[in-house]
């Protein structure tokens, strides 16, 4: 019997032993229901509470743990702890405790010092969870979780559990972003992910009204309901989508196109001799992906103008609540605000008025003063026939009369002074900088308005009518065919002036020969003058001196006296002539100094005999 004993008392220790300790693995937790020694719990309880049957808040966590009978009592179930992995994060709905408020739809955040005990089965019921989804989530890591109480959605490779996409990847805010928080709970904390102020008390009583232009939004203190009034900034953060929505706005300069959408029509001239055709085509011009909107369309003076435009703008990381508040995201803003009102407001300007410089009336202005002083140099260019000018000798003077004039009474206008005027069509080709400048203040006065801050804007292509660039581009062909014929013309002159200056150089010493000729003519004619005035000086002093030989010999005797000089020029011209005057004329001595003088020349007239002696 003793041995009985021994052996009934050693299976009874080692019963008792064995059914008092419980030893899960270290990634194991062991989960109790009561099955003895308890009273029934409340009907409403999923788990039971201090000495009720059923699912116990307790948990056994890794390691030996000695209880006596504690298989016998309870009924034990080994589960893995909850690992959350890398980028993840866990949601947690509460299988039991207090009821939600009828306006909440989720357990309030735990208070940051709290949080961690919220995972304590026993001390979750004992000090006031919500029976619900938890605010509370669960960052990458292991966590030891009665899962009796707290069903977890996470994803993970365990296909048993349940999957949620959208509320198992941790939130990206990427650089040049920001996150706009819509709450559907309201915490007494400042959640953990808003690390600016988390765990900060919320004050939910007083919402915060904002502004952004004319845009107007009630926004939410951090931690209430609404549209919270203080931006996520760029980060990684663990957010539980199912009771918070995230909207990114975009905080970077965003280009918006618009562009496309219409035909372009061209006319082209092909010149074929003196004719000129017109070819007309057409291709349609698409909408290139990712472009706001087609290119806008604007009726100026009745023709339509295909404008292109692209604007720079930027939402202030500060507004883009508002922004969210009052439109929606980035996407409504440009659709549902941007884009109607920049269509009509180039409509607008397109039939209003424009203040630009006077540049244009300047530069029509230039042009005809240069074609009337071209066509003034035209028809005072010798070289240049009346026949080619089409016209009389009569009709050039007087054109070159009436041209003078204009020219000399035109005035030119200011470049630099500004006029308001009637916008035309070719100002979007010709006047895009004021154009622009007009749209761009225009468009950033309206940026202001909708929250937005409006960086550039730049008018693209303007696709006008094809038909009034045609007059323009047969003016310069006209201008460039009178400017051909000029060049002709003058080329042909100066093949003319080469040629007769080659000829010239041909017959060059015939040229100097008639020159030196000429000179020679010209120096006798000179010789010939200064002879004849001097002959003529010596006629009147020869005429002074017989007029005082009349005066004293008398007019008979002087006569003589001229017809003897005259004689004795002549023998002394032809001496053979002496012998016969021997013959005719007795001789006669003259006495005096070898000189003639009238005394010899009287006494040769009265006949006396004189021989001539020197002393």
């Amino acid at each position: 019997m003793p041995e009985t004993w021994v052996i009934l008392t050693t299976l009874s220790l080692l019963f008792a032993y064995t059914s008092s300790y419980i030893w899960p693995g270290g990634d194991q937790i062991v989960q109790l229901e009561k099955s003895f020694f308890c009273k029934q719990s409340a009907e409403r309880n999923y788990i039971a509470r201090k000495n009720e049957c059923g699912r116990q808040a307790r948990i056994i966590k890794p390691g030996f743990t000695f209880s006596p009978f504690i298989n016998l009592i309870y009924s034990t179930q080994t589960v893995d702890m909850v690992n959350v992995p890398d980028g993840h994060y866990a949601i947690l709905v509460a299988r039991d405790g207090k009821d939600l408020p009828a306006d909440r739809v989720a357990a309030p955040e735990w208070i940051a010092t709290e949080a961690p005990k919220m995972l304590d089965a026993e001390y979750f019921l004992t000090h006031g969870g919500y029976r619900g989804p938890q605010s509370t989530i669960l960052k990458p890591g292991t966590y030891p979780i009665n899962q009796y109480l707290f069903a977890v959605t996470i994803r993970h490779q365990n296909p048993n559990l349940p999957i949620d996409p959208r509320a198992t990847i941790r939130t990206e805010i990427p650089t040049g972003y920001v996150g706009v928080i819509r709450s559907k709970i309201e915490s007494p904390v400042v959640p953990a992910f808003f690390t600016g102020l988390a765990g900060q008390p919320t004050h939910c009583s007083q919402p915060v009204e904002r502004r952004a232009g004319s845009q107007t939004a009630v926004l939410a203190n951090v931690g209430c309901i609404g549209v919270w009034d203080k931006p996520l900034l760029s980060g990684a953060y663990f957010i539980n989508r199912d009771l918070y929505e995230v909207t990114l706005v975009d905080t970077r300069v965003q280009s918006w196109n618009y562009e496309g959408g219409y035909k372009r029509r061209t006319i082209n001239l092909v010149i074929n001799g003196n004719d000129i055709k017109q070819e007309k085509s057409q291709v349609y011009v698409p909408v290139p992906d990712g472009a706001a909107g087609d290119a806008i369309h604007v009726k100026v003076e009745g023709w339509t103008v295909h404008q292109e435009l692209r604007i720079q703008v930027r939402v202030a990381p500060e507004l883009a609540p508002v922004v969210v508040a009052s439109v929606g995201n980035l996407k409504d803003v440009l659709e549902r605000i941007v884009t109607p009102w920049i269509r009509s407001e180039l409509r607008n300007i397109g039939g209003a008025t424009l203040t630009v410089r006077n540049t244009v009336a300047y530069g029509n202005a230039v042009a005809e003063q240069n074609a009337l002083q071209a066509r003034l140099d035209q028809l005072k260019d010798v070289r240049i026939t009346d026949t080619d000018l089409g016209m009389t000798a009569e009709q050039r003077a007087q054109e070159l009369t009436n041209i003078k004039h204009k020219l000399a009474n035109f005035i030119l206008p200011d470049p630099n002074a500004e006029v308001n005027r009637a916008t035309h069509v070719l100002d979007f080709q010709d006047e895009r900088e004021a154009l622009e400048k007009l749209v761009a203040a225009r468009v950033r006065a309206f940026g202001e308005t909708a929250g937005l801050e409006i960086i550039a804007v730049k008018l693209g292509d303007a696709e006008l009518p094809p038909e009034l660039l045609v007059a323009r581009k047969l003016e310069q062909i006209a201008t460039q065919f009178e400017r051909t014929y000029l060049r002709r013309r003058t080329a042909e002159i100066a093949r003319q002036s080469q040629e007769a200056a080659t000829a010239l150089a041909n017959r060059q010493d015939q040229l100097v020969a008639a020159r030196v000729a000429v000179q020679i003519a010209q120096q006798r004619e000179l010789e010939r003058e200064r002879l004849g005035a001097a002959e003529r000086r010596f006629l009147e002093e020869l005429a002074r001196g017989q007029s005082a030989q009349s005066a004293v010999l008398g007019q008979n005797r002087v006569v003589l006296l001229q017809a003897l000089e005259k004689i004795l020029a002549t023998l002394k011209s032809r001496p053979e002539l002496v012998r016969l005057v021997n013959w005719l004329v007795p001789q006669t001595i003259v006495i005096g100094d070898g000189n003639a003088s009238l005394a010899g020349a009287a006494a040769l007239l009265s006949g006396s005999t004189t021989k001539q002696v020197k002393n």
